[in-house]
C-alpha cells in the first residue's frame, strides 16, 4: 500500500491501494480488489465498489456511495447510500454523518444536520 499526500483537481478512480493523506476537489471512485484509507479529504463523492474495500477516517463532503464493498467510517460523511443490504457501511461510534439521503429526499424544510450514530438512535 501506497501513502500519498497531495492535492488532486477533479475526480479519480483508484488504480492502486492507497492511504491517502491529501484533497480531492472531485469524487473517488475505489473499484473491485482495491483498498483506500482515506486519512484526507474527498470533496464530492466516494463510491466504493462490491469488492472494494474503504477506510474512512478523514471526510467526505458528498455521498458515500457503497455498492457492496467493505466500508467503515470513523470520520465524517455528507450522507451514506448503502446498495447491497447484505453488505452495510459500518459506521462507528465517533463517526459523524451529516445527512441520511432519505432525510433530505422526504424533507419539505430547509436541509438540516443530523448526526446519527450506532450509540444513538436516528432522529426523526
Amino acid at each position: 500500500m501506497d501513502d500519498l499526500d497531495v492535492k488532486v483537481d477533479g475526480s479519480i478512480t483508484l488504480d492502486r491501494d492507497l492511504r491517502f493523506y491529501g484533497l480531492i476537489s472531485g469524487s473517488l471512485t475505489v473499484p473491485k480488489g482495491r483498498r483506500i484509507e482515506l486519512h484526507g479529504t474527498v470533496n464530492h463523492d466516494l463510491i466504493v465498489e462490491a469488492g472494494a474495500t474503504a477506510l474512512i477516517y478523514g471526510s467526505v463532503g458528498g455521498t458515500l456511495i457503497n455498492r457492496g464493498g467493505d466500508v467503515s467510517v470513523w470520520g465524517t460523511v455528507g450522507a451514506v447510500s448503502d446498495y447491497d443490504q447484505a453488505k452495510p457501511s459500518v459506521i462507528l461510534p465517533q463517526a459523524i454523518i451529516k445527512r441520511r439521503p432519505e432525510d433530505l429526499a422526504n424533507s419539505t424544510e430547509p436541509r438540516r444536520t443530523v448526526n446519527t450514530r450506532l450509540d444513538q438512535p436516528a432522529s426523526s
